[in-house]
């Protein structure tokens, strides 16, 4: 079962329980903000993410995604900081790269085409690097 965020539909709401599914058994790429409510800075991420979500919009092997720590946990989950960004390849869930928080969102969308890219060695694969 697929649970849409009410606040922005074009991002996942991941808890504990469906990590496993909509993570680490997905066929798509999968970008996963991990944050918590007292978190200062995640806001800022969350805004950012959302803006990357509508960015990215159609692309069929990315989905954008996020999961509050404070009330959900995965073995398979370990954060040490928040906010945090973890973008699950295809081809290696079990080795998340962790993005930079801190990062302005065009450089963002850049690094998110590279590991697109690095994924795919289709042509068919569109990039959108300009935000």
């Amino acid at each position: 079962m697929i649970v849409k965020s009410q606040k922005d539909a074009d991002i996942l709401t991941v808890v504990g329980k469906t990590f496993d599914d909509l993570v680490l058994s997905s066929s798509k790429n999968i970008l996963l903000e991990v944050h918590t409510p007292w978190c200062l800075n995640c806001e800022t991420t969350t805004k950012q993410v959302e803006k990357l979500a509508k960015h990215f919009k159609g692309l069929e092997d990315l989905i954008f995604a996020r999961i509050d720590a404070s009330v959900n946990e995965h073995p398979k989950l370990e954060v040490d900081d928040y906010p945090t960004l973890l973008f699950y390849p295809i081809s290696n869930k079990s080795n998340p790269i962790t993005l930079p928080t801190k990062s302005s969102s065009k450089d963002l969308a850049k690094l998110i085409n590279k590991h697109l890219k690095e994924q795919t060695q289709d042509e068919k694969h569109v990039e959108k690097d300009e935000l």
